[in-house]
């Protein structure tokens, strides 16, 4: 990077190498630091129609001007540019800033400025493009989307830093929701523990009787069930009457034994 120094401080530990794309959603302050001595946190652009090179260098610039219009202006200068296509930053950044300035109507020269870009995911690595005097200085995230890098002191607290965080993890060039989701209300307190505590002993105690119950009716069916088998055994000749209550005592001690082996477990 042309003799450019840069590390990056993520909520005090020192990051470096390849990263995964977005990995900087894991911390709260992400700062990358310039030649030891310019500290910078990573700010958010529009990727409408892939424009976010644009938007980045209109906030570095400080102008208010629509990006589509100055697409439309950088679609001129390169027939071969495919509408809606990203914009790369040594191709197309010089006429990104001449399209700003015809624009907005202001006296910008492309000539006055660098521009630093620092790559995200490969930390320490990234472009630099031009040989002004002023230093314009931007990241590429995920290899595909610009977003400008401001220093940490434009911002009033560490909500508004993490704020901007929160909202650079976007996806690469996705149009705005227009539909934002609003304010999710703020929950209820938590229930008083004790009366917890009270409903649930009541469950275990009336579930602890039923079981008893349970298995001194099974226990009773089969005391009963034994003594029709000795009874069937030295009677003559039970009716089929008899032998159809006999088997209708069997099934229900079955599936009551079963039972009480399934709740046991």
């Amino acid at each position: 990077m042309r003799e450019t120094h840069i590390t990056c401080v993520a909520d005090g530990s020192n990051i470096g190498g390849r990263r995964r794309e977005q990995w900087w959603r894991q911390f709260h302050d992400v700062r990358f630091i310039v030649d030891e001595t310019e500290h910078f946190v990573m700010g958010t652009a529009s990727g409408d129609e892939c424009n976010c090179l644009i938007d980045t260098l209109r906030q570095q610039l400080n102008l208010d001007c629509d990006p589509r219009a100055v697409r439309a202006f950088v679609q001129t200068r390169h027939a071969t540019l495919v509408h809606g296509d990203y914009l790369e930053l040594q191709i197309h950044w010089r006429d990104v800033i001449s399209g700003l300035a015809h624009v907005a109507g202001r006296d910008i020269v492309p000539g006055s400025y660098k521009i630093v870009c620092l790559d995200a995911m490969f930390i320490g690595n990234g472009d630099v493009e031009g040989t002004g005097a002023i230093s314009l200085y931007i990241a590429r995230q995920n290899a595909n989307h610009f977003v400008p890098l401001l220093r940490p002191d434009t911002f009033d607290s560490d909500d508004d830093i993490s704020g901007s965080r929160s909202a650079s993890n976007k996806s690469s060039c996705d149009e705005a929701d227009p539909n934002p989701s609003e304010d999710k209300p703020d929950e209820p307190p938590p229930d008083d523990p004790s009366a917890g505590n009270t409903e649930t002993a009541a469950i275990v105690a009336k579930s602890f009787a039923s079981l008893q119950s349970l298995a001194a009716d099974a226990s009773s069916k089969s005391e009963r069930h034994g003594f029709t088998e000795v009874d069937s055994d030295v009677s003559s000749a039970p009716s089929q009457d008899e032998a159809s209550n006999d088997e209708a005592s069997s099934a229900a001690y079955d599936s009551d034994a079963t039972d009480l082996f399934h709740l046991e477990v």
